[in-house]
């Protein structure tokens, strides 16, 4: 409360006050109203929050709707393979929680999914069918992360006795690259990748291991763009110039130009020049 009451004196714009990294809407009802009930007196406009889609319940969204607006609710949806939910202890009802997210938008709540991947047990479809169910609910936007091993965790347990492996930087990007276009396709925003590199999970000996980087997203975008220039470029040698908006050439290029590099070593050489939309060209003196 002692930072609510610092944000109302010191902030000029309008804020937000978010319930994230546990299941918000689980607490006791009582809690979780007195907590609105602060955060409104505090100046907040509205409430973020994070849940589960067995906590979510139309009567308590309304009423905590009363106190404080809830502008978004981001459910962990994580996985809907059956295999990785078994080995986690986690029962997930998939039409419970079509349900949830019927609910949630019925209130003019927007709609977030968290996605998941790298799990012990999971096959290679098992983020792709995810994908799927995640677009068939047509969030107004997902996050998706790679599991990393922390320090203190089971995991790490797990790791240490040779019972889990965890996804290369590459495999992840990778990965999740490959289900990118479900969500581009559908007009559904990624808003981010991978863990936000805070204080905390920055310090030495945090992260013990895993595909955990701070510039993750850039990573992957690298991968995407990648793969669509492959796409477009076939089984050709030589020079091509590409055109593309500034908001993409850096992806184009890759994280640490190493898209660049890639092509370069299969005998592709490639120039990026300004464009109004992505466009591939053979160049003149077709030489890489």
């Amino acid at each position: 409360m002692t930072y609510l009451n610092k944000c109302k004196t010191t902030l000029t714009d309008e804020f937000q006050v978010a319930f994230y990294g546990g299941t918000f809407l689980a607490l006791p009802r009582e809690r979780i109203l007195q907590y609105a009930k602060k955060a409104s007196a505090s100046g907040a406009s509205s409430l973020r929050l994070s849940t589960t889609a067995s906590s979510i319940n139309a009567a308590l969204l309304t009423s905590l709707g009363e106190i404080l607006p809830v502008s978004d609710i981001e459910l962990g949806l994580e996985t809907i393979s059956k295999d990785v939910n078994k080995f986690l202890c986690r029962d997930l009802d998939m039409n419970e929680f079509s349900k949830a997210a019927d609910i949630i938008k019925a209130l003019d709540i927007s709609l977030h999914l968290h996605l998941m991947t790298g799990f012990p047990a999971e096959k290679p479809h098992d983020l792709r069918n995810t994908a799927r169910f995640a677009v068939s609910l047509a969030p107004a936007g997902v996050r998706i992360h790679p599991l990393i091993v922390l320090k203190g965790t089971q995991m790490e347990e797990m790791f240490k006795k040779g019972k889990y492996s965890p996804l290369s930087l590459e495999e992840a990007a990778s990965s999740i690259a490959r289900v990118l276009p479900y969500f581009i396709k559908n007009n559904i925003p990624v808003t981010r990748f991978g863990l936000f590199p805070d204080e905390e999970l920055m310090k030495k000996g945090s992260v013990i291991a895993g595909p955990f980087h701070p510039a993750f997203g850039s990573i992957v975008w690298s991968r995407y763009y990648r793969d669509l220039l492959a796409k477009r470029i076939g089984p050709a040698k030589g020079a091509f110039t590409v055109y593309a908006p500034d908001k993409i050439i850096h992806h184009l290029i890759g994280f640490k130009r190493e898209n660049i590099s890639h092509f370069n070593s299969l005998g592709i050489g490639l120039t990026f020049k300004k464009g109004a939309r992505f466009q591939l060209r053979r160049s003149k003196d077709n030489k890489a």
